[in-house]
């Protein structure tokens, strides 16, 4: 799989990014934009926080959990599972949900034995590839994390917009939840600083690495590299 540099990836064009063939991470990307955080900082307005909550409220009760199940579709116990690991700010990722994503969700819930699980890996910008990640998952927690996940994906111009400017931050995602339909708003800000949120993409990462995941998209097959993350080659991995 052919790679670049994370922080070229925050300035070009999505149209020249998607000339290339996926967003890197590992060591020359972290040399170039310094250390990437393994711990996610407390994130007022840009990610979670425990001291985060209005005055009267208590953050939501919310488990740390690196795959919620939200983020698994299909069969638990399926022969064959598919991991796709991604980045809401990788434009690869972006062409990625549009063309592959739906087939193989189509996959797995249509009773094929197959399994597939969706992964949060920051290559791009680790304060705003985090935010991204837990608003998708805020959203999760009122069962609209398809929606928020196709809104981050279709909208990636906006956030890199954002990211430029330094606003890629809590309010702009509250915006973002609007248009994926989410029905509390108060609780998707209230979660969205939520710090076990943020853990969870931590630890999601963290098994990422451990996998041997260097960029995003990255896909695996029982725990098999995917080497040319096309449809018919997932497919064919998957048809054993």
């Amino acid at each position: 799989m052919k790679v670049h540099n994370r922080r070229i990836a925050v300035i070009v064009s999505i149209a020249g990014a998607l000339a290339l063939s996926g967003c890197a991470s590992g060591s020359d990307a972290d040399s170039a934009s310094g250390k990437r955080q393994e711990e996610p900082a407390p994130m007022t307005q840009t990610g979670p926080s425990e001291t985060s909550a209005q005055p009267g409220q208590t953050p939501s009760a919310i488990e740390v959990e690196a795959t919620p199940s939200y983020m698994v579709y299909g069969d638990p116990n399926a022969k064959t599972t598919i991991d796709i690991y991604s980045d809401y700010l990788c434009p690869h990722c972006a062409q990625f949900a549009a063309d592959v994503l739906p087939e193989l969700k189509s996959d797995a819930l249509s009773g094929s034995n197959i399994k597939l699980v969706l992964h949060d890996f920051r290559v791009v910008d680790d304060s705003g590839s985090m935010i991204t990640a837990v608003a998708a998952r805020a959203a999760g927690e009122q069962g609209k994390f398809d929606e928020m996940h196709a809104v981050l994906m279709q909208e990636q111009q906006s956030l890199h917009d954002h990211l430029s400017a330094d606003t890629l931050d809590a309010d702009a995602m509250v915006e973002f939840a609007k248009q994926a339909g989410v029905p509390d708003l108060q609780k998707f800000q209230s979660d969205i600083n939520n710090v076990a949120l943020g853990r969870g993409v931590a630890e999601d990462e963290q098994q990422g690495k451990d996998m041997g995941v260097q960029g995003t998209p990255y896909v695996f097959v029982n725990g098999k590299l995917v080497d040319e993350p096309t449809l018919s080659q997932i497919r064919q991995l998957t048809r054993g």
